[in-house]
């Protein structure tokens, strides 16, 4: 101690203790961050030198990039980092206040402030967080954390009966908490779903936060009021008198979105993708969110398989909808009307009309496949066709009730996710689609879409796409017969992507040269 004081070596002990936590509690981002920033004030002790506290920050995002370059992908880092730069700037504002209501205006600050990265995030706003928080934080940090340590050592000690103790309290612990927050989660009014369509929409909402939450000039407050009704104000997505159909990429199922101005159909559900997931909560509902659809005119369901009606359950429990089509789905006891698909069904939204032209009423016979929900989306030169799992068999049945000109499409959902037993040569003749989709799943253990399939699309001229190579894929048409067609991943391609993959690829019936002044490229490129 005469030649080094004491608080030196304390710290660089306290700092190696911390290091073996981070290691124990997993290495993640947050650790990493809170590490790094502890080593950086000890190193600062030592050598007898003061950091500012935004310095100290970003050298832990420094140190953190040059070790996980891959970070910046993970909510985790923008949130963690977040909050910490929001501790700095105003955590400040409430020390005069008694240590409750500090811990509670700062977690009412941290809920608010950490907003847009939330909802940029999850989809989600939570109005109970800082609820949770407040009783979260302090078990998990004074007693579970503790206990867990305490059952490390004496493990490490041989006392293995007190190890499994402090463990089984630490667990029982758990287990309170998380059925408390399981009755937070079941409030109605605990968190509302909303989508961020684009980065400007993000930039916005943090600068409302900033004009609410800053403390320069209070006026400024009254421009949140402008901002606010900007990003409320609802925006149609859909230019007037165009059809969207956006076919989604569930894997191994189907799932397709269409869309008019005013209206929307959702064409099945996607696949259960385990015992406790499945394709419409945690594919399908985000994607209608981020396309600021919160409502369903129609769910129209094709047929019984699990790879069409999987999703339906968590569609129908989180999102309202106004009636449904096609088979019902199991296990949803609150069901909008319902009912089944006929031959001659029609409507009609904003000049597109809606007609089902499969199974004929009254007609059972056949594989569930065969008894799939036709539907063809026409108006003026244009039409979209989706046959479900429509086989060869059925596909001659259809072709002797309705005339080649009452099926005609642009584009085609190819049946059965491309099957060899689906889409035969004279029921592509008949369509005379200019594009066609298999909705399949990646290397799926069907090999669809078949090479047999492929062979016959070839030979007629017709090319295609699959939603496990390009991702989602959007179609948009008009009366006039202009379709353009966009992959997701095309045209929301990483830096480790090949830089020349174009996002549209478009045709005319009238010239090419019309497709490239949509910024385009003409299908002979």
């Amino acid at each position: 101690a005469l030649h080094w004081p004491l608080h030196k070596p304390a710290a660089l002990g306290g700092l190696a203790i911390a290091t073996a936590y981070s290691l124990v509690a997993g290495w993640s981002v947050p650790t990493q961050r809170t590490l790094v920033m502890l080593a950086v004030v000890v190193l600062a002790q030592c050598s007898e030198r003061r950091f500012p506290p935004l310095q100290i920050l970003l050298l832990a995002l420094l140190v953190v990039l040059l070790y996980s370059p891959l970070a910046v992908h993970a909510s985790g880092f923008w949130l963690s980092f977040g909050a910490v730069g929001l501790l700095m700037l105003g955590g400040g504002l409430f020390r005069h206040l008694p240590a409750w209501r500090q811990a509670l205006a700062v977690q009412l600050l941290l809920s608010l402030l950490l907003l847009p990265l939330t909802v940029w995030f999850f989809e989600r706003a939570s109005w109970v967080s800082p609820l949770a928080n407040l009783l979260a934080v302090p078990l998990v940090s004074f007693v579970v954390v503790p206990l867990g340590l305490l059952g490390l050592l004496a493990w490490l000690c041989g006392a293995t009966g007190a190890a499994l103790l402090c463990w089984r309290g630490g667990a029982d612990l758990i287990a309170v908490l998380d059925a408390m927050l399981e009755q937070f989660q079941a409030w109605s009014f605990a968190s509302i779903s909303v989508g961020l369509p684009d980065l400007l929409s993000l930039l916005l909402l943090c600068l409302l936060l900033f004009c609410l939450c800053q403390p320069l000039r209070r006026a400024w407050c009254w421009l949140a009021l402008p901002l606010a009704c900007f990003l409320l104000w609802p925006r149609p997505t859909v230019p007037a008198g165009v059809l969207r159909v956006t076919v989604l990429d569930v894997g191994q199922g189907l799932s397709v979105l269409l869309e008019t101005r005013e209206h929307s159909l959702l064409y099945d559900s996607g696949p259960v993708l385990g015992p406790a997931a499945d394709a419409g909560g945690r594919i399908v509902l985000p994607a209608l969110h981020q396309l600021h659809r919160y409502r369903l005119d129609v769910l129209l369901l094709s047929h019984d398989d699990n790879d069409h009606t999987g999703g339906a359950a968590s569609l129908l429990q989180q999102m309202p909808v106004a009636r449904g089509l096609g088979v019902r789905p199991r296990g949803v006891t609150a069901l909008p009307p319902w009912q089944p698909c006929a031959d001659g069904q029609a409507w009609e939204w904003e000049g597109w009309t809606f007609r089902l032209l499969h199974p004929v009423a009254g007609e059972g016979a056949g594989s569930d496949n065969n008894r799939s929900c036709v539907l063809r989306v026409s108006r003026g030169r244009a039409a979209v066709l989706l046959p479900g799992d429509l086989e060869q068999s059925a596909e001659q049945d259809v072709l002797r009730r309705h005339a080649p000109a009452d099926l005609q499409a642009d584009l085609l959902v190819l049946g059965h996710h491309g099957s060899r037993n689906a889409s035969a040569p004279d029921w592509l003749a008949a369509l005379r689609p200019r594009w066609a989709i298999a909705s399949a799943g990646y290397r799926n253990r069907f090999r669809h879409p078949s090479p047999a399939l492929l062979q016959r699309l070839r030979e007629a001229g017709i090319p295609w796409r699959n939603t496990a190579e390009s991702g989602a894929l959007v179609a948009e048409l008009d009366a006039g017969g202009l379709l353009r067609l966009r992959g997701f991943r095309e045209g929301a391609g990483r830096y480790w992507q090949h830089d020349e993959a174009q996002a549209f690829f478009c045709e005319s019936t009238d010239t090419v040269g019309a497709c490239g002044a949509l910024g385009g490229t003409p299908l002979n490129r």
